[in-house]
């Protein structure tokens, strides 16, 4: 097989003939007239010759005939290349390759089959392309490549191009709707001197000239208040948004949203609107009202139905929130629930975390989840009729929120209350608890009108209508850790343990041999992480190999389980860090993950049991006939490997990895060993 290096020398030898033979390789200049689409639409029409140009994505010699296929942004156009029509500018072609911008020039005939094709009669190199397209050397099958190199997923996938070409008309179109409507568009700072609008962590950033720190924005949200309160009636804004937080198949740091406010108005009159602006949407965008999503239907058809958040929860989990006032009466339902739960979080935000982890997956057509309590919404009015609760709704499709709305709170005395709640949450540890803005709340005692205001998540919506799985897929450049980056492991003081010495230890103190396969198994996985994040495969092996050392004595007593293996490592001398990461793994004795190989330990246990439980329901029992679509569907499964923990398993999205991307490398590394682990 011809190598990646060898490809590339090839393509600069032709490229320094092409130099010396007096022809500039990249010519600043085209004369194209036609694009693809207008080549095959006027085909029938077309008498004189067109000249087309764009990227050479096929060649089929056939003796003195080549066929090739050219691509532009409308699509592509085959090429008929004849010898006795280009004369010596035929030998030309083998100059060229994959990938490079030619311009062609000819007259439109239909070949034998009836395809529309161009007889080439002039050839002009636009561009040389010096490095083969994916397919040429490995694919792009690489989840990862797709993200970091966009052009290439452009390139080679239409689907991707279709993708951004919908974002982009649902944009256009959103806009349309509200101009329409008189709401004007303004722009509020990215940088801030108080972060405000949401509830999230926001990044920091230093101004030199001012010597000051910054804010980068996580919602424009107050700035276009203060707006309303400065005269303006209608306002929106399409912005770029920024949250510190955790990346995940529905967040990413950076994202898109809408937020547009209505004075006079409220979260009743926005309801009404939300359903406007979705079926004009849908009709703009030329969708039916019923479309797929991740294997579900999702029905966009109005009205669409209302029910409290008190009465879903009570509906969907059985749990009263009027009846439970206190973070310890809550702890036992989430328990129940399966719900993890970290010492920081307050009652409201274990609520908050059931209503997203075990009610919003379950909502698939639109659904307004109304009259949110009070303390989840620090910006909303309340309710006149219970004051415990706040009008505001959230839009759920998909089991996604897609829609935050509610009407404003404009009681400045109100909102300085509201804000100091959200201090005394900050200094219990909540870091993303709204800061007080001392300016906003000014601005509120001027006076601002009755508002409704209202925010859509443009990614997640795009996602729906494109039916895509994952947010890096509708984000042309999604964040992405920087290639070969260090993780952010805190490092370890003692030693790296050889593996022969960790092999006496395993055979010392297990006996059972599927338990010792699957300890070589998580090694093998902790590695190709390792690997791939560029930082130490022996400390992550190591790590993966002893971290059930204390299985079969502690099995029966789970909340022991690693402590005893920390004990025995400690004698050893063996590296705090990776005592450290195998006692996180087992949340069951108070394991919390603290670094990048904690998290991937934690996801990596389960993976290679749900691996291992996949293979062996094959007809065939081998790894090597597994695929990760395969994993997918039974870890999508609740009845499959029912003991399997899938959110342990999730734990892989805060290495920055999708489920999908992150099976794919376990399943790489457990197929090189297959032979180890009888697979």
């Amino acid at each position: 097989m011809t190598s990646f290096d060898e490809y590339y020398k090839a393509r600069l030898k032709k490229l320094e003939t092409i130099r010396k033979a007096g022809i500039n390789p990249y010519p600043a200049q085209s004369k194209r007239n036609y694009n693809c689409f207008q080549a095959r639409h006027d085909f029938n029409k077309l008498k004189k010759a067109i000249t087309l140009a764009g990227r050479l994505m096929s060649l089929r010699e056939h003796g003195k005939l080549t066929f090739a296929n050219l691509q532009d942004e409308t699509g592509k156009f085959q090429l008929a290349f004849k010898e006795d029509l280009l004369k010596k500018d035929y030998d030309f072609l083998k100059k060229l390759d994959l990938g490079d911008f030619i311009e062609v020039t000819g007259k439109c005939f239909k070949t034998k089959l009836g395809e529309k094709t161009l007889a080439v009669e002039k050839l002009v190199l636009l561009a040389k392309s010096l490095r083969p397209l994916p397919e040429k050397w490995h694919g792009l099958k690489d989840v990862e490549l797709r993200y970091r190199k966009r052009y290439l997923d452009l390139i080679m996938n239409e689907k991707t191009r279709r993708v951004f070409y919908l974002r982009s008309q649902m944009i256009d179109a959103i806009r349309d709707f509200l101009t329409d409507r008189n709401f004007l568009e303004v722009e509020t700072p990215i940088l801030q001197a108080t972060p405000g609008g949401a509830v999230a962590k926001p990044f920091v950033t230093h101004h030199n000239a001012l010597n000051t720190d910054f804010y980068l924005r996580i919602a424009p949200e107050l700035y276009l208040k203060r707006l309303i309160v400065g005269g303006f009636e209608k306002v929106f804004e399409i912005s770029r948004n920024f949250r510190n937080e955790g990346i995940s198949t529905v967040h990413n740091p950076d994202f898109t949203m809408l937020e547009f406010y209505w004075a006079y108005k409220d979260y009743n009159a926005l309801m009404e609107l939300t359903e406007e602006l979705f079926t004009y949407l849908l009709q703009r965008l030329k969708l039916e009202t019923k479309i797929k999503y991740q294997g579900k239907q999702v029905d966009f058809k109005t009205p669409w139905k209302k029910i409290t958040f008190t009465d879903l929860l009570r509906e969907k989990a059985g749990l009263d929130i009027t009846k439970f006032n206190t973070r310890e009466e809550l702890l036992p339902f989430a328990e129940k629930l399966e719900v993890n739960i970290t010492p920081e979080m307050g009652a409201d935000k274990i609520i908050d975390e059931i209503f997203k982890k075990k009610i919003r997956p379950q909502i698939i057509n639109p659904l307004f989840v109304i009259n949110q309590p009070l303390f989840l919404s620090p910006l909303a009015k309340k309710r006149m009729k219970n004051e415990k609760e706040v009008e505001r709704y959230q839009l759920i499709i998909g089991g996604l929120e897609i829609v935050n709305a509610y009407s404003e709170l404009n009681d400045p005395i109100d909102q300085r209350g509201r804000f100091e709640e959200q201090q005394k949450l900050r200094k219990m540890g909540d870091e993303e608890a709204h800061p007080l803005d001392e300016d906003y709340i000014e601005a509120l005692e001027y006076g601002m009108p009755p508002t409704a205001g209202f925010g859509l998540g443009i990614d997640r919506l795009v996602m729906i209508l494109a039916n895509c799985s994952n947010i890096r897929d509708v984000i042309l450049f999604p964040v992405l850790k920087p290639k070969g980056a260090v993780l952010t492991d805190k490092g370890g003081k003692g030693r790296v343990m050889l593996r022969e010495e960790a092999l006496i230890l395993l055979k010392r103190n297990l006996k059972n041999a599927n338990l010792f396969k699957h300890t070589l198994a998580v090694e093998a996985c902790m590695k190709e992480i390792a690997k791939d994040k560029g930082v130490n495969k022996e400390v992550y092996g190591l790590a993966g190999i002893l971290h059930d050392l204390d299985y079969e004595q502690t099995k029966k007593t789970p909340c022991k389980h690693t402590l005893e293996t920390a004990a025995i490592l400690e004698k050893e001398g063996v590296r705090d860090d990776i005592i450290q990461a195998i006692k996180a793994h087992n949340e069951a004795c108070g394991g919390v993950c603290e670094s990048q190989m904690d998290y991937a330990l934690r996801a990596v246990d389960p993976t290679t049991g749900l691996i291992v439980a996949a293979t062996l329901v094959l007809p065939d029992k081998k790894l090597k006939s597994l695929t990760v679509e395969f994993i997918l569907k039974k870890f999508k499964s609740k009845s499959f490997a029912v003991g399997c923990d899938r959110n342990q398993i999730k734990s892989c999205e805060k290495l920055g990895y999708t489920i999908e991307d992150f099976f794919a490398l376990c399943l790489k590394a457990m197929q090189r060993i297959d032979k180890e682990l009888g697979l």
